[in-house]
């Protein structure tokens, strides 16, 4: 076995772990109102990194006449890795009848090492890029199989803890 692939699969074994453990199954005929879902990696960028993401559906009435109904949810996801870098998301899937709302904030701060530009560059200068973003989408049902909608986005990246007389 490739020792990459032996570093792996113990991570890839607590990973199944959690994501077991945090799944209590339903009842029969019981909907799921809460998901969660831990998380647990590694790699040679991050170092161990740990979070999880919680997801609460709501909507779709247990008695509804309409079995076209699709429920709405929320999300939030959170990673942390050992090397202080941190994602964070939070978002919706809100529907109501032939409307659909779909929106995200995030946040990225992710410090990490510059190492120059070519084969004979000798450098390692710290940084750590920010990137905060949002995004949002509406939409209308127009028919069977048919939408009309509209999306935007914006987002903002910049660098910080930059090397005073560094390359970046």
């Amino acid at each position: 076995l490739h020792p990459r692939w032996r570093r792996l699969l113990p991570t890839l074994l607590v990973a199944l772990v959690l994501a077991g453990l945090g799944q209590v199954p339903a009842a029969a005929g019981e909907r799921r109102d809460w998901l969660i879902i831990p998380a647990l990696g590694y790699s040679s960028d991050t170092q161990w990194m740990g979070g999880g993401m919680l997801m609460r559906f709501y909507g779709c009435a247990e008695d509804s006449a309409d079995s076209d109904c699709r429920r709405s949810h929320i999300s939030l996801a959170l990673l942390y890795s050992q090397k202080r870098q941190l994602v964070a998301k939070l978002g919706g899937d809100n529907r109501w009848g032939a409307r659909r709302l779909l929106w995200t904030l995030s946040y990225r701060r992710f410090p990490s090492t510059f190492y120059g530009l070519g084969r004979e560059a000798a450098l390692e200068e710290g940084y750590t890029p920010l990137a905060p973003a949002g995004e949002l989408s509406g939409f209308q049902r127009l028919g069977a199989g048919w939408e009309l909608g509209l999306a935007a986005r914006a987002s903002r990246q910049r660098l910080e803890d930059l090397e005073p007389g560094g390359s970046l």
